[in-house]
């Protein structure tokens, strides 16, 4: 007896596997999606790196200072600001040397242990704010929440980049 239902349980297993498989095919001949088919990871993502750990190669970022007067720099927009109240502006374009090195110290540091900042253009003086952009996820910090030690290091990430926008003698002589 036992036999007889270990074979039935057999032979409806193989039905059932069978059946799965012409449906899929099925599916497939109709142009149909199977429902054992799965979308690659890839697929589910929103194109946003998760916790911008990982940043893709196109990414953009802006950074705001307001030390010695306001300075910024848009990288999507190719726009760097100085001056009181910023009324200085020229275009910049970073040369692919120039992103490789920024994007590195960004790596470096991990934006989602910092508190999200206020929007640049509601920064008080002296602050600094970082805005990272991946697609259509955004994340903005600053140096105004979060440890001194998270600051310290937030803080030297946004000098080193101000220092690398501004390196050649050009854009020094302009922001000095």
């Amino acid at each position: 007896m036992i036999i007889v239902v270990i074979l039935v349980c057999l032979v409806l297993l193989v039905l059932f596997a069978s059946d799965s498989q012409i449906q899929s095919e099925s599916n497939k001949a109709w142009g149909l999606p199977s429902p054992y088919d799965h979308p690659p990871p890839s697929a589910l993502s929103t194109g946003a790196p998760t916790g911008f750990s990982d940043l893709p190669d196109d990414f953009s970022f802006s950074l705001s200072w307001n030390i010695n007067g306001h300075g910024s720099y848009d990288s999507a927009k190719g726009i760097l600001t100085w001056g009181a109240g910023g009324e200085q502006r020229r275009e910049l374009i970073l040369s692919n040397e120039k992103k490789r090195a920024i994007r590195e110290i960004l790596l470096q540091l991990n934006l989602s242990d910092y508190p999200d900042a206020a929007r640049p253009e509601v920064c008080s003086p002296g602050e600094l704010i970082l805005t990272i952009r991946c697609g259509r996820a955004e994340k903005t910090v600053g140096c105004t929440g979060g440890s001194r030690a998270g600051n310290s290091r937030l803080a030297s990430a946004c000098y080193a980049i101000i220092g690398i926008i501004t390196s050649s003698e050009e854009e020094g002589a302009l922001l000095a």
